[in-house]
């Protein structure tokens, strides 16, 4: 039972090491702060809202001094890094002159194009702009200067092209969107030209239809007119039967008949008397 107090103490008192604040100077405080790693006018530090990169202008002078952050000690690192990368450009630099009085000496020589030369290449494949133009013999020279070794002329193309990218990319889209509308628009006029094929064939068979049943009704009339009936026969191997016509039967009316009148009175025949025919004796 006497080891947990023991352990609790020894804990409290890592805590108590570890538990450092730092005040900076735009008022803000890292409790619980922990350096990470020290750079070359900043440090990483760690605190319970996590972990965030201070600059040296921001710490107060006792941890500028503490961990070597004062103005005077950044700027001779500073200076430090600007020579140390000078002298390496100045290496560099003279190792590509080196390197092209080489490339000279073998027939070696950059083919580095221009804006111009770019368009007078696709002119004939691809229209572009001049912003694209320059970007593709920006990233041509770089690829040919990287191919030579000339790291500089690299790096200067290099920039040039990233700086042309934005222009470039938007430009790619917008011809990317025309191009596949004139797609569309040809696939249209494509699909009309197959349907105006296909009515222009179904008009010329109505005209072949329709020039056939002229003759038919040409042959007609003639026959007509040479037999004078209206029974034609028409040569094999079509038979036109017997034409007739009919007319509607005339509605059938009831007879009316005249009314008779009433007999008239019968008179008596008339008596006369018979004639008495005397003989004479001769």
């Amino acid at each position: 039972m006497r080891v947990f107090p023991r352990l609790l103490l020894f804990s409290a008192g890592v805590l108590c090491c570890r538990a450092e604040e730092f005040t900076l100077l735009d008022g803000r405080v890292l409790r619980d702060a922990e350096v990470l790693r020290q750079g070359v006018d900043e440090l990483q530090i760690r605190h319970e809202g996590g972990i965030q990169k201070v600059k040296f202008d921001l710490l107060p002078r006792g941890l500028q001094e503490r961990f070597g952050m004062t103005p005077e000690q950044v700027e001779a690192r500073n200076g430090e890094l600007r020579r140390a990368a000078e002298s390496r450009r100045a290496a560099r630099k003279e190792e590509e002159e080196r390197h092209r009085a080489r490339l000279a000496a073998a027939g070696e020589h950059p083919r580095y194009l221009g804006g111009a030369d770019v368009l007078a290449l696709v002119r004939s494949v691809e229209t572009l702009g001049a912003g694209e133009a320059e970007y593709l013999a920006a990233e041509w020279n770089r690829r040919e200067a990287e191919r030579l070794r000339l790291e500089s002329e690299a790096a200067r193309f290099a920039g040039e092209a990233a700086s042309l990218r934005a222009a470039f990319d938007a430009a790619r889209r917008k011809s990317l969107r025309e191009r596949q509308s004139q797609n569309e628009q040809k696939a249209r006029l494509t699909a009309l030209r197959e349907q105006l094929g296909e009515a222009l064939k179904q008009l010329e068979q109505l005209e072949k239809d329709n020039e056939l049943l002229r003759q038919e009704n040409k042959t007609l009339w003639k026959a007509r007119s040479a037999w004078g009936t209206n029974t034609v026969v028409l040569p094999s191997p079509v038979v036109v039967p017997p034409v007739r016509t009919f007319r509607p039967a005339a509605p059938v009316r009831p007879a009316v008949r005249p009314a008779r009148a009433a007999p008239a009175a019968v008179k008596p025949a008339a008596v006369r008397p018979a004639k008495v025919i005397s003989s004479q004796t001769n």
